[in-house]
């Protein structure tokens, strides 16, 4: 820095130098600290992650290993049940057996009743014999029944092989412990504190600081071109807010890539059937010629014929058709007087990069070969009537010239603009 520079002036120097090494370098730092903010941030959330999923896996193999515990006992307790009730029924059945036994072992006392109540040979009274042994037999115990008998038979086999106690009838899983979690509040407002002087700074600075912010700004800004583009020449079948049919030029773009065919640069390249369906396309330039059957059938019959004429288009010398000289003179010229980054961003470098000359040439060439393809030259002479041009918009930016270049750049915006409609739509009011 100069030293001779007056305090005022060498203040504002080192300002400025301060100011553009903010700029450059103010933004990095705090970049860095929110990106580190975030990692941590990050690397707790991961860790809590992975300690809830081991937790949820330990848990899964205890109720695993619990279930597989109880079933286990389930089983056990079913098959005690089952061995259980079949003692009980050998001893029930080998005691019924017992007790039937006994009783039929016990002698029989029953006395029938004599038919005479006097025994004609002794002359004893039969009838009070009878009368005492019914009053014997009834003081003595009766005979068991059946009925008793299997009662007591059962009463002995429950008492001697007794049921195991009844178990829960249904599984209670382990109750889940809640795993050992990271706290992340902290660390939650550490970035939030970070990006809140990240953005600060950004918009103390402008906003449009970083590489990354002036792409987002560049796609904001083009963006609405884009739109515009595929509104007019790819969206079909919707309108805009104004009701208005978006796709209005979608026609008029395949049409003109159908004509590439008549490029023989490109047509050398294309196979038969890309031909045929750039052919079938051309029906969209709206010619009545081209929705004749019998005429498309005769550009697809001739299309063989310009195929094997563009696939010797390396061994034409471009530079016998006429206006070639004059034109390539002119190029020489321009790159001559005007500097070497002009000449590389506006002037073309060969003829091949000038859609004017390079149309001019493909038309003298086609003009060499109407003698053989009579179709293809009818269709060529309505193509070249269909011209894209920037014309009209050139001509109201030439109009928007002239004026402020006769009356200043002071006017009033709506003088501007009622001059401008004067003069592009002078003839037609």
């Amino acid at each position: 820095m100069s030293s001779d520079l007056e305090p005022a002036s060498k203040a504002l120097v080192e300002e400025a130098c301060a100011r553009a090494a903010e700029i450059v370098a103010g933004p990095e730092g705090l970049t860095a600290e929110v990106d580190a903010a975030k990692k941590a941030l990050d690397d707790v959330i991961a860790a809590n992650a992975a300690n809830q999923a081991a937790s949820a896996e330990a848990h899964a193999e205890k109720v695993a290993a619990a279930k597989a515990e109880f079933m286990a006992a389930e089983a056990n307790h079913k098959a005690a049940v089952a061995a259980a009730e079949t003692a009980r029924a050998q001893a029930f059945s080998d005691h019924l057996s017992k007790l039937r036994q006994a009783e039929e072992d016990k002698p029989s006392k029953r006395v029938r009743r004599p038919a005479v109540r006097q025994d004609p040979q002794t002359g004893a009274n039969t009838e009070a014999a009878y009368r005492a042994h019914q009053q014997q037999q009834q003081a003595e115990p009766r005979s068991i029944g059946a009925e008793d008998l299997e009662s007591q038979a059962r009463a002995f086999a429950n008492a001697a092989h007794p049921l195991p106690d009844a178990m829960e009838q249904e599984f209670q899983p382990p109750e889940l412990s809640p795993p050992q979690l990271l706290p992340t509040g902290d660390l939650e407002q550490e970035l939030a504190a970070a990006e809140s002087r990240l953005h600060e700074k950004r918009a103390a600075l402008g906003g449009c600081v970083t590489a990354e912010d002036f792409m987002a700004h560049a796609k904001t800004v083009v963006k609405p071109g884009f739109e515009y583009y595929r509104d007019l020449f790819e969206r079909t079948g919707k309108r805009d807010g104004k009701g208005k049919e978006l796709g209005e030029l979608k026609t008029l773009k395949e049409a003109f890539l159908a004509a590439r065919v008549f490029d023989p640069l490109e047509l050398g390249g294309m196979t038969a059937a890309q031909g045929e369906q750039c052919i079938d396309e051309l029906v969209k330039f709206g010619f009545p010629e081209f929705k004749q059957e019998s005429f498309i059938s005769d550009l697809k019959d001739e299309l063989a014929a310009a195929i094997d004429a563009a696939n010797t288009i390396d061994s034409f010398d471009w530079d016998k058709i006429p206006g070639c000289a004059e034109y390539d003179k002119q190029v020489s010229t321009t790159a001559a007087t005007e500097s070497t980054a002009i000449v590389r961003e506006v002037s073309p470098q060969s003829w091949q990069d000038d859609p004017i000359e390079r149309a001019r040439r493909i038309w003298e060439w086609w003009k060499l070969r109407w003698d053989t393809l009579p179709a293809w030259k009818k269709a060529l002479r309505l193509v070249v009537l269909v011209q894209p041009s920037s014309a009209a918009a050139e001509r109201v930016f030439s109009q928007l010239k002239h004026i402020v270049d006769a009356c200043g750049e002071s006017m009033l915006a709506e003088t501007l603009l009622y001059r401008m409609l004067r003069r592009c739509n002078a003839g037609v009011y």
